[in-house]
């Protein structure tokens, strides 16, 4: 729990990279407070589906929605709000990296962002893949909210499904931690 709400993880990276995979999105943003298994899976472990249920506890289903970068931006900035201070808000991603200050204002911690391999464009419109709850700007992700849905609750399909079906087709999983979230 206290590592998933205060920095980047291998799980929260793989399960953003899930969302990403699943739904042909530019971008993934997973918060931290959804993943609550609270343990740490020793290299060889198999992985039940009790295991990702617990991991993944929410009947939350993932969604993808148009975004202007602004709002992309201010996404992100909301997911390091409260970095360091185990808020769930904060965001574990996939298709972009983010570099800032840990200190800085909130709202005004990143310095860097990049979707791909290009810098984020405030004008331009990305499509990204979250669960329900950060579409409808709950953990203070209102910019979320504004942005324009691409598929609906219905067409969406469960969080633990999407994770679990990555898996099965990977078969061995072995995420790292990347650096796509630091904070200095």
């Amino acid at each position: 729990k206290s590592t998933v709400r205060n920095m980047e993880t291998a799980l929260g990276n793989f399960i953003a990279d899930a969302f990403r995979a699943a739904t042909g999105a530019d971008v993934a943003i997973v918060n931290g407070g959804s993943i609550r298994g609270d343990t740490q899976y020793r290299a060889g472990r198999t992985l039940t589906r009790m295991d990702l249920r617990r991991e993944l506890p929410f009947s939350d289903k993932v969604v993808v929605v148009e975004m202007t970068g602004a709002d992309l931006r201010a996404a992100f900035e909301n997911g390091v709000w409260f970095a360091g201070k185990g808020d769930g808000r904060l965001c574990h991603i996939s298709g972009a990296r983010i570099a800032g200050r840990l200190d800085a204002v909130p709202g005004n911690k990143l310095s860097t962002i990049t979707i791909g391999d290009a810098p984020l464009d405030a004008g331009k419109t990305y499509k990204v893949a979250v669960t329900t709850y950060l579409a409808a700007g709950k953990d203070g992700y209102t910019s979320i909210s504004r942005g324009k849905p691409v598929t609906s609750e219905d067409e969406g399909r469960l969080a633990v499904e999407i994770v679990t079906s990555a898996i099965e087709k990977t078969g061995t999983i072995a995420p790292a931690i990347e650096g796509r979230v630091i904070l200095e």
